[in-house]
């Protein structure tokens, strides 16, 4: 909560010293913390990561969370697809945002969003369990950390589409 806090004031202050901002971005910044505060209540993700591709319309939302808790590739998989999915459809169903979307319906492809799972005392695991979720150019990258060489590896590359079928299989 004190980190959306700050977020909000950051973007408080700095909209203070521009001109007005632009419509959609005062969207984007609205329903980005409406979503972060979700994700905080809902599975108490922190938002540690914000940002898109804004410059004149919005081309793409980027959002990164970091959450105290342990999660295997199926885990990781079900809570990446679950808030990646209710991002892009609070995005889509937006109709205020849908005017400025540079390309309508958004899908993975417009999104940057990733997961963070770390110990309670703040550092990775080193159990071989995802440390790591996000997605690129349509592919997801699970990663563990890896003590020894102090750095991700990849656990998992898999299509976003891909993915996404499993767990609605999964689901039914």
């Amino acid at each position: 909560m004190r980190l959306m806090i700050v977020v909000m004031l950051f973007i408080s202050l700095c909209s203070c010293h521009r001109k007005e901002q632009p419509e959609y971005i005062v969207l984007v910044d609205k329903m980005m913390v409406e979503f972060s505060n979700e994700m905080l209540q809902e599975e108490k993700f922190h938002l540690s990561r914000y940002g898109g591709g804004l410059r004149h319309d919005i081309k793409m939302v980027s959002l990164g969370y970091r959450a105290k808790r342990h999660a295997t590739v199926e885990e990781a998989r079900e809570l990446f697809i679950k808030y990646s999915q209710k991002l892009l459809k609070r995005i889509n169903e937006d109709e205020k945002m849908r005017p400025f979307l540079n390309q309508y319906p958004f899908t993975e492809n417009n999104i940057e969003f990733g997961l963070s799972f770390f110990q309670k005392n703040q550092k990775e695991f080193t159990d071989g369990s995802v440390s790591y979720v996000f997605l690129v150019r349509g592919k997801i990258f699970y990663c563990r950390y890896d003590g020894e060489k102090n750095q991700l590896v990849d656990l998992l590359v898999e299509p976003y589409q891909d993915a996404l079928h499993q767990v609605q299989c999964h689901e039914r």
